[in-house]
């Protein structure tokens, strides 16, 4: 399936791109996040990856129309996810 995907704020930098579609063989997040890791390399992946617990880091939202997406959440074909760092400020 055929995912589309946009990179917001540090994540464009750490992937140099602004997003593309993906050809996906799996079918959840979970899935796309590994086949993005792989694609963007090492840096991309520290960014996203948490190291400890094997998802993605609690400071990066991932939506897709207005919803936060879960790991375990399952895509469809065409279903465009925006990645976001959450943004904390006092």
């Amino acid at each position: 399936m055929v995912i589309k995907v946009r990179f917001e704020g540090p994540i464009k930098d750490a992937a140099r791109s602004e997003g593309e579609d993906i050809k996906l063989e799996g079918t959840n997040v979970g899935q796309l996040i590994g086949a993005l890791a792989d694609r963007y390399g090492p840096r991309f992946k520290e960014f996203l990856i948490d190291e400890e617990t094997g998802g993605y880091k609690e400071g990066i939202l991932i939506l897709s129309g207005g919803r936060r997406m879960d790991l375990d959440t399952e895509l469809e074909e065409g279903q465009e996810l925006v990645f976001i760092p959450a943004i904390a400020g006092g």
